[in-house]
Formats: C-alpha cells, sequence, structure tokens
C-alpha cells in the first residue's frame, strides 16, 4: 500500500505550479465547493472536480502509487496534511528532544521570570466568507490564471514546432481543462508498459492539435534517449519528441491528422545518427483511446 507521508506529500506540493497547488488548497484543506470554485474561474464545478482529479492522480503517480486507491489514499492525506505542508515548503524536521532538567538546586537560585505574553495567531482570526473569497482571490490570482494564460497560448497550427519539455514531477502539470479555442481537452488515456517497467498517460489538447504526455519509471537509459512517436510500424513512424531521463512531462504539437496512425509509442534509442525507430518500444498505447 502507498505511503502518503506527509513529507512527501510536502515535497509534492512544492514542486506542483502556483494554480495546480491553489486549486488543491481551496477545495481540499480550505472545502470551498467545486460551484463557488468554477465561478471564479469562470467553469463550472465538473470542470473543477476533473482537474483536480488530474493533479492528485499527477501526486499519486510523483510518489509512487498507481490507480484509484492510491489516489484515494493521497487526496484523504492531503485533506489531514497540517499547515505547514502546503506552504510550498518541505516540512521542518522534528524538534530535538528537550535536554535533561536543570537541578532542582540550580532552578531554584534563578529568579521567577514572567510568563510570555501570547501572540495571536492569524489563524485564530474565523474563515469567515469574506476571508475566503479573499484568499480565492489572493490564490487564483497568483496561479490559477497564469494556468489558464498558459492554456490558451499553448494552442498552435504550426506543425514546426517542437515539443516542449519540463521537469517532470508531480505537480508540474500542463494538463488544460479546456483550450483557447474552449474546444474540451480529450480523454486520459494511460500507457501500457511492454517492458514491465515504466507508466504514462496521454491526452489530446489544443482542440486536437497538441499531445500532452507524461511518464515516469523508467529505467535510467544509460546515455541512450527515449522517443515519443505516432507510429504504425518502424518504417512508418513520425517522432513527437524525445528525454533522456526516467521521466518526463512533454506538450508536443501535433500533424494535421494524428488518427491516421494507430499508436503512441515510446522506444529506447541508441545514441547514434540514426533517426529511425529503433523497434525496441518500452511504452504504447492505441490512438483510438485519445
Amino acid at each position: 500500500m502507498l505511503a502518503a507521508t506527509p513529507d512527501l506529500l510536502a515535497g509534492a506540493l512544492a514542486d506542483l505550479d502556483p494554480g495546480s497547488r491553489a486549486l488543491l488548497d481551496l477545495s481540499l484543506r480550505r472545502g470551498l465547493p467545486d460551484e463557488e470554485i468554477g465561478e471564479f474561474l469562470g467553469t463550472d464545478a465538473r470542470a473543477v472536480s476533473e482537474r483536480r482529479a488530474e493533479v492528485i492522480d499527477a501526486i499519486t503517480y510523483g510518489i509512487g502509487g498507481e490507480g484509484p486507491e492510491d489516489a484515494a489514499e493521497v487526496r484523504a492525506a492531503l485533506v489531514d496534511l497540517p499547515a505547514e505542508g502546503w506552504s510550498g515548503d518541505p516540512l521542518p524536521p522534528e524538534p530535538d528532544p528537550d535536554p535533561d532538567p536543570e537541578p532542582a538546586f540550580v532552578r531554584a537560585a534563578q529568579p521567577a521570570r514572567e510568563p510570555a505574553k501570547a501572540l495571536k495567531s492569524p489563524t485564530d482570526t474565523p474563515l469567515t466568507p469574506g476571508r475566503i473569497a479573499a484568499a480565492v482571490v489572493a490564490l487564483l490570482l497568483v496561479g490559477i490564471a497564469i494556468v489558464l494564460l498558459a492554456a490558451s497560448a499553448g494552442s498552435g497550427d504550426d506543425d514546426s514546432t517542437t515539443a516542449t519539455e519540463t521537469p517532470a514531477t508531480a505537480t508540474s502539470t500542463q494538463a488544460r481543462t479546456t483550450t483557447g479555442a474552449g474546444q474540451p481537452d480529450g480523454p486520459l488515456a494511460r500507457f501500457d508498459s511492454l517492458i514491465g517497467e515504466g507508466r504514462g498517460t496521454a491526452r489530446l489538447t489544443g482542440g486536437g492539435q497538441r499531445l500532452d504526455v507524461r511518464i515516469a519509471g523508467l529505467p535510467d537509459p544509460l546515455g541512450a534517449r527515449y522517443e515519443i512517436w505516432l507510429y504504425d510500424d518502424i518504417a512508418r513512424a513520425r517522432s513527437i519528441g524525445s528525454f533522456s531521463r526516467e521521466s518526463t512531462e512533454l506538450d508536443a504539437p501535433l500533424p494535421a491528422n494524428p488518427a491516421n496512425y494507430e499508436f503512441i509509442d515510446v522506444s529506447l534509442e541508441p545514441a547514434d545518427d540514426n533517426p529511425n525507430h529503433s523497434g525496441e518500444t518500452v511504452l504504447r498505447l492505441p490512438t483510438s483511446e485519445l
């Protein structure tokens, strides 16, 4: 069973983009209903729920989990996560135990001190609807708006644009609820591993003009690279991006008719100048599932 410890979750939250972290904070930590979050985003409760599920899935994969049971455990652990775990910084280490108490005769020789005055914490103030709204505005303007702006800028028609690779972490997510053209994203499809290692997801974005790919858990390529292809067979394979580590996130432009290819394929490619598919497939999913 996945052990979603506070330290792991705090680290995963620190790696998230500000918009995704703000969404989880408002929804899971503060308990704001999806309908209210949707009003601020100009979308509906279903879109908020789907986006939250995507972010939780990304965190689950990022800390070594897989499947709905692990995702449910991550969600429950986020609800119970201490406030300092949501700050975007790793949790501080546990304090050292108190030293041995001083002997009684030493304590008796010291003058008594006045008790320290309690400092009022900002969290002592009740979370009124007005304060919730202020928190929503502060978090959404900084974070979620960034995600929406990136979404509208992400759609494009130029097939010559290279794939954009970002550090593969659970939270640096680029999946978008809607595109700039108002078209809904495609369903989330999962890769099958042909080598018993590695996992990943893919979905169409930008009205079918781009492919959002997330991969983790592959073996170290050891100087080689992994290549992502539109694939029918070795002779008819079109590269849409590559990466040289165990995991990645790619936002790749697609040709006009990606459905003409049967698979999205991930292969291990040797460190040579041969641009063709090596024949060593590690992950694959049918394009019919996108």
